[in-house]
C-alpha cells in the first residue's frame, strides 16, 4: 500500500511557515525595542521660583549704549547726547532664572514710563536728552501678578562728550591691539603713521565721520583712509630734537553737534 503524498508534502512546509513566523515576531521585537531605545524622555518642566521669595540681590540692573568704541576697547560704551540706552533686568542667582510672571513698571529721571511697563518686560530703551557731564536715573519698580511690589532696582546712567585718541600704529595693521600709544619718537627718514580711534559717537564705523588733519598747524586733505595719517621725517643728520603738533578733528555728518579734537605731539629725535 502506498503512502499518501499530501502528508509528506505538509510537513515539509510546515518548518518554513514556523521559521517565516518566529522570523517576522523578531522583526517586529527589535523594531519595537529600538523605537523604544531612540525615543528621548521629555526634560522636566524647570520649577518656577515663587515671587514671594524673590529678593533684590536675585537681579542686578545693568545698561549698554548704542554708541562705537574701538574694538580693542575693554571698557563700558557711553551714551552722548541723543544716544540710545538699553537697560536690562538680568538674574544673578538660580532663583532668578525662571521667577514666576512679574511685573515691571518702569521709570525714567522719576518719570512713570507706561509704555514701556508691564508682564514680563525686562527690557527698557531710553534716548539721552542729557548734555555732556549730565546723567539719567534709571528705577524700576518690580511687583508680582497681584500688583504687590516685591523690590526696586535703579541706576545712574552718565552722559559725555564723544572722544578721538591719536595712535601710532603699524602702517599695515588693522588690528588696534598694536597700537603703541607711548612711541611718538620718529627718527630722521622713518615714516610713522597715525590713527584717530573715534569714542562714544552716535555712529556704527570710523568711516561715518569725517576727517580734518592739521600738522605744524597747517591743515592737509586727504581723500584715502581718512581716518589714518602718515608722516615721513626728513633724512640726514639733526642738530637737535624738536617736537610738532598733529591734530584731527572728526564730525558726525549726521549730527554736527558731535565732534571731538584729537591732538598728539611728534617728537623727531636726531
Amino acid at each position: 500500500m502506498s503512502k499518501k503524498p499530501f502528508k509528506t508534502k505538509y510537513l515539509k512546509k510546515f518548518p518554513l511557515l514556523v521559521i517565516a513566523t518566529l522570523l517576522i515576531i523578531s522583526l517586529d521585537a527589535s523594531a519595537a525595542t529600538k523605537k523604544t531605545a531612540t525615543t528621548p524622555k521629555p526634560a522636566p518642566a524647570p520649577v518656577q521660583t515663587p515671587a514671594s521669595q524673590l529678593t533684590a540681590t536675585d537681579f542686578v540692573l545693568t545698561w549698554l549704549a548704542n554708541t562705537y568704541v574701538p574694538p580693542n576697547y575693554s571698557g563700558k560704551a557711553l551714551p552722548t547726547y541723543d544716544s540710545f540706552v538699553k537697560v536690562y533686568v538680568l538674574p544673578t542667582t538660580k532663583a532668578g532664572l525662571n521667577p514666576a510672571p512679574l511685573i515691571y513698571r518702569w521709570y525714567l529721571d522719576d518719570q512713570f514710563d507706561d509704555f514701556a511697563s508691564g508682564e514680563n518686560r525686562q527690557v527698557f530703551t531710553f534716548q539721552t536728552t542729557k548734555i555732556a557731564g549730565g546723567q539719567h536715573f534709571v528705577e524700576v519698580k518690580i511687583l508680582d501678578k497681584d500688583e504687590q511690589e516685591l523690590f526696586a532696582l535703579s541706576t545712574a546712567v552718565p552722559v559725555v562728550l564723544p572722544q578721538i585718541a591719536l595712535c601710532l600704529v603699524d602702517k599695515n595693521t588693522t588690528n588696534f591691539s598694536l597700537i603703541k600709544p607711548d612711541e611718538n619718537l620718529l627718527s630722521p627718514g622713518q615714516e610713522g603713521t597715525f590713527v584717530a580711534l573715534p569714542y562714544f559717537f552716535n555712529i556704527s564705523s570710523p568711516f561715518d565721520l569725517t576727517f580734518q588733519w592739521s600738522f605744524d598747524g597747517q591743515t592737509i586733505s586727504k581723500t584715502e583712509e581718512k581716518n589714518k595719517f602718515s608722516i615721513k621725517a626728513a633724512a640726514g643728520d639733526l642738530a637737535e630734537s624738536f617736537t610738532k603738533n598733529l591734530a584731527v578733528l572728526a564730525v558726525n555728518p549726521t549730527d554736527e553737534i558731535q565732534r571731538a579734537t584729537g591732538n598728539i605731539e611728534i617728537t623727531i629725535k636726531k
